[in-house]
């Protein structure tokens, strides 16, 4: 067993000197998957597997953000829901994947924020989105937004 007399620890035990190096870490994608899972299945008291993948931070939020779904339960509940983990694991690891749950007025609030206008023109968005787009699009987030829902929004 080495000792360092200088400092009273042995170096067996996981102690250092200061011109020691650290433990290099695996730089390959195949090693970092490994080392941290991303994601998890989970049943719930009625049954189901909830499948969770993580998908990093929301870019509105900074919030950690999961994806997934539930699978009911079932016979194959389980291989459905490894298909599912492996599915969404897929989406996020390939950037195919909603990255915020804001909503569509929390969207165009940020925006506005940002955009390079007049501030005539952005009073002027800003009140038209209170008075026409926020009754309609408030709730929810802006993923669930679909050409049907616009088509029943132009149509009132």
């Amino acid at each position: 067993m080495v000792h360092d007399m200088d400092r009273g620890y042995s170096r067996s035990m996981g102690g250092r000197r200061s011109g020691d190096r650290a433990p290099s870490r695996p730089h390959t994608q195949e090693a970092q998957t490994r080392a941290r899972p991303r994601g998890s299945i989970d049943t719930l008291p009625s049954g189901s597997l909830r499948v969770r993948v993580y998908a990093g931070k929301d870019v509105l939020t900074g919030k950690e953000y999961y994806v997934g779904e539930v699978i009911k339960p079932g016979p194959h509940a389980q291989d459905l829901a490894e298909d599912a983990k492996r599915r969404w694991t897929e989406d996020v690891q390939a950037g195919r994947h909603v990255r915020t749950t804001a909503s569509l007025v929390q969207i165009i609030e940020e925006h506005l924020t940002h955009a390079e206008l007049e501030e005539s023109s952005k009073d002027s968005y800003r009140a038209n989105l209170r008075k026409h787009i926020a009754p309609q699009f408030r709730s929810g987030p802006a993923a669930e937004v679909t050409t049907h829902t616009i088509e029943r929004f132009k149509a009132e």
